[in-house]
C-alpha cells in the first residue's frame, strides 16, 4: 500500500462530483477498510469515451493525493439509457 491515509467514500464522492457535476456517481467502500472502492459513473460524456479514456479521467478528478492513497479503485460507466433499463 502506497500511503497509510484512508480515504472515506463522501472524500471520493465530492471530489468526482466536483468534476463531474451532472452526473450520476456512486461509491462503495468495496470491503469496508478505506482502501478498496468500486466505482459506478452514469455519465452520457464519458459512456462514449475509451475505457482508457474513461479510467484516466476519474484518476484526473480524484488527483495524485487521493489515487496514491487508494489501494484498487474498480471503475464501471453507464450510459443513462443503461442506468434507466
Amino acid at each position: 500500500m502506497k500511503a497509510s491515509l484512508m480515504i472515506s467514500q463522501d472524500t471520493i464522492h465530492s471530489k468526482l462530483k466536483s468534476a463531474f457535476a451532472h452526473d450520476h456517481i456512486e461509491v462503495i467502500d468495496a470491503k469496508g477498510d478505506g482502501y478498496h472502492y468500486e466505482l459506478i459513473i452514469t455519465s452520457a460524456t464519458l459512456a462514449q469515451q475509451p475505457a482508457l479514456d474513461q479510467h484516466r479521467a476519474v484518476y484526473k478528478a480524484l488527483g495524485k493525493d487521493l489515487t496514491d492513497a487508494i489501494h484498487a479503485l474498480s471503475i464501471k460507466v453507464k450510459s443513462p439509457t443503461e442506468e434507466s433499463e
